[in-house]
């Protein structure tokens, strides 16, 4: 499905998953878990673009409180339902407080 607006990854919902190489994901993981602080597990974190929530499930057990947002609405709910912490529709150009 050619990329043609800002609601792409809306209409991909479930193939969402199919278009993710594993290999980034886990390196992605790895290079997080690496940076976090020592205090990490106190603080809160913003995931920003958090697709179908293949990094946010690492996270949520890594930080106190986790806040997921994804340009979609359906994938950052999903995810934040999915894992108990918050989530917002949000455009990362236009991030609110």
């Amino acid at each position: 499905m050619p990329r043609t607006d800002e609601r792409y990854f809306e209409r991909l919902g479930d193939d969402f998953n199919r278009f993710m190489s594993c290999y980034d994901v886990e390196r992605r993981i790895a290079l997080i878990r690496a940076l976090l602080p020592p205090t990490a597990h106190a603080s809160r974190c913003l995931e920003v673009g958090c697709g179908t929530g293949a990094i946010s499930a690492h996270l949520v057990r890594w930080v106190r409180e986790l806040v997921v947002v994804d340009l979609s609405l359906t994938l950052s709910r999903a995810v934040g339902e999915r894992l108990g912490c918050q989530w917002a529709e949000e455009d990362a150009c236009r991030l609110r407080q």
